[in-house]
C-alpha cells in the first residue's frame, strides 16, 4: 500500500453529539511510500485512520519535526493538504508525518 498509518496510542473518545458517532482523537504516523499512489491531496480516506469521517486535522508535522504541513479536511471527510500553487491543495511528498486528527466512527 502506498500510504499507511500506525497508531501511537488508542483512540480517545471525546463526546457523542446528536446524529454522529463518538468524536475521537487519533494520533500516529502517516507514511507515504510513493507520491504517485496515495499521497494525493484529498485522497487519504478516513478509513485509513479507522474513522468514518475526518472532522479536523489538529497537526501534520514531518517526522523529523522540520516542517509543519498545512492540512484540512474535504467535505467528504478525506484529508487535504495545503501549500499548493494557485490555491490548489498539494500532494504529500514521500516520507513520514506525525498526525493528530479529530474524527467520528
Amino acid at each position: 500500500m502506498a500510504v499507511s498509518f500506525a497508531f501511537d496510542s488508542d483512540q480517545i473518545p471525546l463526546a457523542q453529539p446528536n446524529g454522529v458517532g463518538s468524536l475521537l482523537v487519533v494520533e500516529g504516523t502517516l507514511t507515504v511510500a510513493t507520491a504517485a499512489e496515495g499521497g494525493a491531496a484529498g485522497e487519504i480516506p478516513a478509513s485509513l485512520f479507522r474513522l468514518n469521517r475526518i472532522v479536523g486535522v489538529l497537526s501534520l508535522v514531518s517526522s523529523d519535526n522540520d516542517k509543519v504541513i498545512p492540512a484540512g479536511v474535504a467535505s467528504d471527510g478525506s484529508l487535504l493538504t495545503g501549500g499548493g500553487t494557485a490555491n490548489a491543495a498539494a500532494d504529500l511528498a514521500i516520507g513520514a508525518y506525525k498526525v493528530k486528527l479529530l474524527g467520528t466512527y
